[in-house]
């Protein structure tokens, strides 16, 4: 399995001396990641350049990692609209293992000579932060979701988000606290209990930092969760249980052991919780039919206390 990944970060002006004059500046870059897991990875980068004033200006950028060089000494011509750059994609690049820079110069004129007017040493260094994002069905029928970063920079949280087979959108569904700032692998994982009825279910990771700035990863689906289309949970149940179907709006029963409908109702959408404080302990039969008359399960179910 090939392991995607997408990083962002921005290029801050600290370590810089930027004099008074009109000047090409390296605003931020973005990049990708792809670890294709054989101790290669693929490397694409993004720079955005301006000018500080307006006018035709100039930066020179390289980027390396130890003794590799993605790019060296490359003139970017700026203007007061931001200019978007792309650098690769780099493939099949031994893994940086270190810190990727970014080493930068800007120049009053547009061919990157004369005095540099900006960067100086220019070194801004960009934290190497690969994340390995995978789904995997557990022998219980939950989703187990597992994910590493080998390094983290002012990481708050991942949001979880999924997208169910009847759903258009991507909905939260749980958070995972980030480690910050920190240089060490990381591992993480989340259990999703409540996917279990879905013939297809679809994930990705939003990567939060503390200024709120956030990055989605590559999205992971996961197709036939089980065979039955009809789950109940939690089974047993005590106060609450909740059924959840691949039918888009269907119509309840639950039958105690005489036969007799002790409940019954319908609901719009694929999932409807249950009060179930009035019911004695015992199995129950649950029946689901579609609305639309084109299925219908059963499933049973226990009330224990």
């Amino acid at each position: 399995m090939k392991i995607k990944l997408l990083l962002f970060t921005l290029l801050l002006a600290s370590g810089l001396r930027l004099s008074a004059q009109n000047c090409g500046v390296l605003d931020s870059v973005s990049y990708t990641i792809v670890d294709n897991g054989n101790g290669t990875s693929n490397y694409t980068f993004v720079g955005y350049f301006s000018t500080t004033s307006g006018g035709s200006k100039s930066v020179d950028v390289s980027i390396y990692c130890g003794s590799y060089y993605f790019v060296t000494n490359d003139c970017v011509g700026t203007t007061t609209s931001q200019i978007t750059k792309t650098y690769g994609p780099f493939n099949n690049v031994t893994t940086c293992t270190g810190t990727i820079f970014i080493d930068w110069i800007g120049y009053t004129n547009s061919v990157c000579g004369g005095s540099p007017c900006g960067g100086a040493t220019g070194i801004s260094p960009v934290p190497v932060s690969l994340m390995d994002f995978a789904v995997t069905k557990t022998k219980t029928n939950e989703v187990l979701l597992t994910w590493e970063t080998a390094s983290e920079l002012n990481n708050d949280k991942f949001v979880i988000e999924r997208k169910l087979n009847s759903e258009e959108e991507f909905m939260p569904i749980g958070e995972v606290s980030g480690m910050g700032t920190t240089n060490s692998i990381s591992y993480y994982s989340y259990k999703d209990f409540t996917a279990t009825a879905f013939q297809k279910v679809c994930y990705r990771l939003k990567q939060v930092d503390f200024d709120n700035a956030f990055e989605f990863s590559d999205v992971e689906c996961m197709k036939q969760i089980t065979n039955s289309t009809l789950v109940v949970f939690p089974n047993p149940a005590n106060s609450v249980f909740t059924i959840a179907s691949s039918f888009d709006g269907f119509e309840y029963e639950v039958m105690n052991a005489y036969g007799q409908i002790v409940v019954s109702g319908s609901t719009n959408s694929f999932r409807k919780s249950i009060n179930s404080v009035d019911l004695s302990n015992g199995i129950y039969d649950i029946k689901v039919k579609s609305m639309y008359g084109i299925g219908m399960e059963t499933v049973k179910l226990s009330i224990t206390r």
